[in-house]
Order: structure tokens, then C-alpha cells, then sequence
């Protein structure tokens, strides 16, 4: 039988991946759920937290009579990766490899899957847009 406290008491959940309008997260046992990105409003929501602050959604997903699992997009290929950090105000919030932060819309994982761990050239795009974007800043700032 389902137990929701063995889910929350004392462990943390981990973000898994985005997909269909959902952030889905993980329990230490392995539970999947999602929280709909319309739930984010200002809220930042990392990589890892405290469990017990995502009961309510574990215990809606559990409450349904078939939960939807979101597709597994399998292992990240081998190059380059991403890093999920943290989603806040409408976006997905990534470091690459050499530390650099960078957002991806939230509406982006409507389209398909992005997952924790991702590859570079999945997102790309937002990547250099935001590389430009901190190059463009650092010559105003230096008056070039």
C-alpha cells in the first residue's frame, strides 16, 4: 500500500525533466510526478529539495487513477552537457560546463523533452543568444 510519508519524511525529490507543460520530479524511491508549470508563478524551483514542500503534488499525481509518466527520452549523447539548476519566473534555468547560466523557455518543454542532464546542442540556440547577450553587456559596461 501507497504510503505518501515514506515519499516526504526526511528526503528530497530531484528534478528529472520537462516535458508537456511539466516539470517532473523524482523521490529518493523513485516516484515520478509533475508540477505543471502554470503552479510556478514567482516560485524558484530547484534541482533538488525538500520533499515534504512537494507533497501536494505527489499526492494529487498518486490520487490519479492512471498517471501519465512523461516519455523517457533515454541517456544524454555523449559530448557536451547542460545542467538543470533551477526553474523561476517562466523559465528553465541551465549551467553549461564552463559555469555559464543561461535560460530556456518554459514553453520550449512543450514541444518536447528536456531533462536534467541535456545535451549542448538541444539547446543550443538559447545558449548562444544568452553568450551574445552577456558579451553585448560587458562592452557597454567597459565602453567599447
Amino acid at each position: 500500500m501507497f504510503d505518501i510519508k515514506d515519499h516526504v519524511k526526511d528526503r528530497t525529490v530531484s528534478f528529472v525533466k520537462a516535458y508537456a507543460g511539466n516539470l517532473w520530479y523524482a523521490t529518493e524511491l523513485g516516484l515520478e510526478f509533475p508540477v505543471p508549470f502554470d503552479d510556478m508563478g514567482e516560485a524558484t524551483f530547484l534541482a533538488s529539495d525538500r520533499a515534504m514542500l512537494f507533497m501536494r503534488y505527489i499526492r494529487k499525481h498518486v490520487g490519479n487513477e492512471s498517471p501519465a509518466s512523461a516519455p523517457d527520452a533515454g541517456d544524454p549523447a555523449f559530448g557536451r552537457t547542460v545542467r538543470f539548476t533551477n526553474a523561476r519566473a517562466g523559465n528553465l534555468w541551465f549551467v553549461a560546463q564552463d559555469g555559464f547560466e543561461f535560460a530556456v523557455p518554459s514553453e520550449v518543454a512543450s514541444e518536447g523533452v528536456i531533462r536534467a542532464t541535456e545535451n549542448e546542442e538541444v539547446v543550443a540556440g538559447f545558449l548562444r543568444a544568452h553568450r551574445e547577450r552577456a558579451e553585448q553587456a560587458r562592452r557597454v559596461a567597459a565602453g567599447c
